[in-house]
């Protein structure tokens, strides 16, 4: 896909600052769910328990233990409302594109299975990147999620000569991006990057669009647009902890060249150190936050424009709820 965001010139004396903090706590506008959409939050929810339970005996309180560990707090009540945490238009888009076509129990199965797909997402994240130290349990947790995600896949492709395009090709896209034999030198290398990396959670949309007719570029655009939105909006947030770290994030990519060493430098610091203060004042004073979120707002008025192409003006609708907030916090700097 060529569809990209141009970014804007990122020093303004125009504007007026703000501090980190506040686009730090910024967030998507909140998204009102349908009688019907709280119900499939509600069965996306009932089923990491389940999920457990169909381990082998010896391993299934160890998975629900692992799973409250490492992504809930400890939290049975957490792990009970464990896809609150995902912006609803990563798995609403499915129920908006539910028609004739397919049967009410198949669209149920498929919202299951997206929300499958993100588990997975999550647990190789923290695998690959040592925050879940690998044991036999978390490698047949991670396997019985990988078999019940493509098995349930392969039961909604109508034919078996589709499966190698609806399901292992993105699959393998996913890998592609997890590999990352390409560089990344740029905000654009950074997204395309992204856009690989979310294949596993664009598979049910686009058996869906096979299966009902709605146009798969149309709703791959919208998704994908989505997606980097919401990766970008992550960054912003998490760019103290992700300088700290060592990521390159987007909001790094958005620094100017002569600028971005001043990231590197904050690599393996607390947040009390000198270079971490210095890195703050130069995102405030260089105009990367609010190019940050002028980049966030453009990536949602692409996904907003291809939701209504593919004639989904609900999911549109959500998309536009998204950006208030952020509309709000440019005004404020105006």
């Amino acid at each position: 896909m060529c569809y990209a965001p141009v970014s804007q010139p990122l020093t303004d004396s125009a504007i007026a600052p703000l501090k980190l903090q506040a686009y730090q706590q910024i967030n998507f506008g909140k998204i009102a769910l349908t009688p019907q959409q709280q119900e499939s939050l509600a069965g996306l929810n009932r089923q990491l328990i389940p999920f457990c339970q169909s381990l082998p005996p010896a391993l299934q309180t160890g998975a629900i233990f692992a799973i409250q560990q490492y992504f809930t707090g400890f939290q049975l009540g957490n792990l009970q409302q464990f896809f609150n945490k995902f912006y609803a238009p990563s798995w609403t888009l499915l129920g908006w594109m539910g028609s004739e076509a397919i049967s009410a129990a198949e669209l149920e199965q498929a919202i299951h299975l997206q929300g499958m797909a993100y588990f997975l997402h999550m647990l190789d994240d923290h695998l690959a990147d040592g925050q879940i130290p690998i044991s036999h349990l978390m490698l047949q947790l991670r396997t019985q999620a990988w078999m019940r995600f493509i098995q349930g896949a392969e039961q909604l492709v109508l034919s078996e000569s589709c499966q190698e395009s609806l399901i292992y090709g993105w699959i393998n896209r996913y890998f592609s991006g997890m590999q990352g034999a390409e560089p990344v030198d740029s905000l654009a290398a950074y997204c395309d990057r992204f856009r690989q990396q979310l294949s596993t959670t664009l598979v049910l949309p686009m058996i869906l669009a096979d299966r009902t007719g709605y146009n798969a570029d149309d709703v791959q655009e919208a998704y994908e647009a989505f997606c980097i939105a919401w990766r970008l909006l992550d960054d912003l947030r998490d760019c103290q902890e992700d300088a700290l770290a060592g990521e390159l994030s987007g909001i790094y990519y958005l620094l100017p060249l002569e600028q971005r060493q001043a990231w590197l430098d904050c690599q393996g610091l607390e947040p009390a150190a000198a270079q971490w203060q210095q890195l703050s004042e130069c995102l405030e004073f260089s105009g990367v936050l609010p190019a940050a979120i002028r980049e966030i707002l453009a990536w949602l008025a692409i996904a907003q424009a291809a939701a209504e192409r593919a004639n989904l003006p609900g999911y549109a609708g959500e998309l536009r709820q998204l950006a208030g907030p952020l509309v709000e916090l440019l005004e404020m700097e105006s």
